[in-house]
């Protein structure tokens, strides 16, 4: 399959790239003592926020993950799921780590002027989308993958009863899902078809 080879080049690409990219923000100077004390204050912070967040996520992502496990969608689909959540949450995690240091960088390198800010930057920026893009190339590639060697076949030439009635259990599992996710929502804003 030559398709899934260019996805894996590319996802090797992404994260060499978003490797680099930090090695070389974390080489630039950090500046003096008091922006060090902020900057480790603030990541304090994004710590404090992502653990507390990623705990209440991580409880609703095991709800989701048993409710697809055992819904008619099936075992394979509860794991891409769980597989998806983890990349997605390792992306984000080492994204906001990045990012304060970046900052961090990025203002002791608006005193040898605007070019080096502005690539410290960019560079900080690029990282979080590129471990997105390639975290999450990684993981659907490298599930598919593994499921096809499995010998899963995802070419069907009829639809059954029971795919239809299993994406509709998958359609008010999503539903309920963003009410329970947003409760200011009534449910007249949910939209009824389904």
């Amino acid at each position: 399959m030559p398709a899934l080879g260019l996805t894996f080049l590319c996802r090797g690409l992404a994260i060499i790239y978003g490797i680099w990219s930090v090695r070389w923000i974390l080489a630039q100077a950090e500046g003096n003592e008091r922006m060090s004390e902020i900057a480790t204050a603030t990541q304090e912070g994004a710590s404090a926020y992502l653990n507390r967040q990623y705990t209440t996520i991580a409880i609703v992502g095991v709800v989701l993950f048993l409710a697809l496990g055992l819904s008619p969608v099936g075992r394979p689909t509860g794991i891409g799921f769980l597989i998806g959540s983890v990349l997605s949450g390792a992306a984000g995690y080492i994204g906001m780590n990045i990012s304060v240091r970046t900052n961090l960088r990025t203002a002791e390198a608006t005193n040898k002027g605007v070019n080096l800010a502005l690539q410290v930057a960019f560079r900080g920026d690029a990282i979080t989308g590129m471990l997105f893009v390639g975290l999450g190339l990684l993981g659907v590639a490298g599930y598919y993958s593994v499921l096809i060697n499995m010998g899963y076949s995802f070419y069907h030439k009829q639809k059954t009863y029971r795919d239809s009635n299993s994406a509709l259990r998958f359609r008010v599992l999503i539903r309920l899902f963003l009410l329970l996710a947003d409760p200011s929502r009534s449910s007249r804003s949910l939209p009824i078809r389904i």
